[in-house]
């Protein structure tokens, strides 16, 4: 998994090799500065992953407003920030789970899952296999 550091750290060098490139033009460019926008905010959940988080505190750590915040997100990623939010803890999870040797609940309730059954789902849901059977078999379903 990537943490906060490193995440923020390529999204920076990510920029930087951009910027030495050349000017972005076209598409290019205001995908670049949602980019760069998005990094900290990316950072800020990484952070915060086992704690509830709520469309006001991502508009909080952005400094707009939660409709604004919506807006961004339905323009520039096609879904809301809170579908973001939740495809950053499967994710997050997903790589714990092969990472460690904690439980699937221990994993799930540190990505912010409260509730095993709804992790379970979440994650079948999104990865086609169990917590546990996506662990034992993550070669073959790679």
């Amino acid at each position: 998994m990537l943490g906060a550091a490193t995440r923020v750290e390529a999204a920076l060098t990510t920029l930087r090799i951009l910027a030495d490139a050349g000017q972005p033009t076209g598409l290019a460019q205001p995908l670049l500065a949602h980019a760069a926008e998005l990094a900290p905010l990316s950072a800020w959940v990484d952070l915060h992953l086992a704690t509830p988080i709520s469309i006001a505190d991502l508009a909080r750590q952005v400094g707009v407003s939660p409709s604004r915040l919506h807006a961004r997100f339905q323009h520039h990623l096609g879904s809301p920030p809170m579908a973001w939010v939740r495809e950053g803890r499967l994710l997050a999870a997903r790589d714990r789970l092969l990472a460690t040797a904690d439980s699937v609940a221990a994993v799930g309730a540190s990505c912010g899952f409260l509730d095993p059954f709804h992790f379970s789902r979440a994650f079948r849901q999104r990865f086609g296999a169990a917590p546990s059977a996506y662990r034992l078999h993550a070669g073959d379903l790679t």
